[in-house]
This record gives C-alpha cells, structure tokens and sequence, in this order.
C-alpha cells in the first residue's frame, strides 16, 4: 500500500523520529470514552470562570518632579508661579514645606499621582514664617520674604559641576 501522500510517506518510513510525526493525522476521540478532569485550577473548557474579585488599591504614589515654572525678584521677595492648566486645583491638594534655605511644593492631582518641586538649596535665605502660598484652580503662587534685600539672579544655587548657559563649567 502506497502512502497517500509525502508527509505520511516519511512519517510511515521513519516513524516517530519523522520531521512530521507531530503532524500526523490524529484518530478522531470518543468524547463518550474521553476522561474529563475537572476542580480547582484544572482547564477543561467551556465558559470562563470567575476565580476571585480583588480590591486593587495602589500600593505607591507616582511622583512626578515639576519643571514648567516661573519666578521674579521683588525687592521685599522673590515669586515663583506654578502653573497647572488642568485645573482642579484646591489648597487641600497643595503641601508646601519651607525652611530658610529651601522649598518644597507637593500637589496631589488625582489619588496616586503627586506633583513636586523642590527648590534647595536657595541662592539665599529666606524667612518661612513671613512667606506665603497662594492656591488658584490652576496656579500656585509663591511669595518668599527674603531675609536680606539683595538681588537675586538665580533662584537656586548652581551645584558644583554643573554646566552654565554656555557649557563653562561654574567655579
């Protein structure tokens, strides 16, 4: 008897070492006499099954750090702006932390996710008790009593090694 075609030629020549054993033609089962496992993380078919609900809450904030902001020098103090056009803002949703050298501004959006700014060191010191926070729906203002009435001409100071405008290191 000749085989009926190339694949079950090779397979019925070489028989399970064929290339195309695993492609042989499959005896059709008897679903009467077929054994059907069934129970706990068993996979046997049908419609799916729901195993549990679970409350899913997040375990951790997603911090995004703050870049888009402005500030100006006044004489008496210095004003940084935060701007947020989203909106929604509230002063519930804004933490500020202030100390004579330095900043921190948190906003919590939405559940999960805060937005910082942390401005430290300062170029100089300020007064926290006579500084102010002022919360618009979609602003942050600032207002930082300088401790002496200089000039500023940076808002924070430059690090050790870092690169100024034109790429010269800052000594």
């Amino acid at each position: 008897m000749e085989a009926e075609n190339a694949l079950l030629a090779n397979i019925k020549q070489k028989g399970q070492n064929s290339y195309y054993y695993a492609h042989q033609p499959r005896t059709p089962i008897n679903e009467a006499e077929a054994r059907v496992l069934e129970g706990e993380g068993i996979v046997n078919g049908g419609h799916p099954k729901l195993a549990e609900v679970l409350e899913v809450t997040p375990t951790r904030e997603v911090v995004l750090q703050i870049r888009n902001y402005s500030w100006a020098d006044d004489t008496p103090k210095v004003t940084v702006i935060i701007p947020f056009p989203q909106g929604g803002l509230t002063p519930e949703s804004v933490q500020t932390q202030m100390e004579k050298k330095g900043v921190e501004v948190s906003v919590r959006v939405r559940e999960g996710e805060v937005h910082k700014l942390t401005l430290s060191p300062l170029s100089y010191d300020i007064l926290p008790d006579q500084s102010r926070v002022r919360v618009r729906p979609d602003r942050v203002t600032l207002s930082l009593k300088k401790e002496i009435e200089a000039k500023w001409f940076e808002l924070v100071e430059a690090r050790k090694g870092d690169k100024g405008l034109w790429g010269a290191d800052d000594d």
